[in-house]
């Protein structure tokens, strides 16, 4: 049994046991066509569950990721560095990572 973590641009996450995932990756142009990347992980039932978005990984039974699939993921604004936007500043009474 494997797990899927989706995590989303807006922080949404779902995480479901799988007993099988499958991959599509279009052989087409992203930029010109419809066909889009996609991550489907089956349930004990046998229901398929579609992933098009976000951040999925695939873990094993263990916990640990074995894969991670960036699927339509927004670009980053422009208005903000990377450094800033995952590194933001310490707080004033912090030097070096010491209080």
């Amino acid at each position: 049994m494997m797990t899927l973590l989706n995590v989303l641009p807006n922080g949404h996450e779902d995480l479901i046991p799988v007993r099988r995932v499958s991959v599509y990756q279009p052989t087409a142009d992203p930029q010109t066509s419809e066909d889009v990347a996609a991550v489907f992980g089956e349930i004990e039932n046998g229901t398929v569950f579609p992933f098009k978005e976000g951040t999925v990984y695939v873990m094993n039974d263990s916990g640990a990721t074995v894969a991670t699939y960036h699927l339509r993921y927004p670009e980053p604004s422009a208005k903000v560095r990377v450094s800033e936007h995952f590194f933001p500043p310490p707080p004033p009474n912090v030097v070096d990572g010491k209080v």
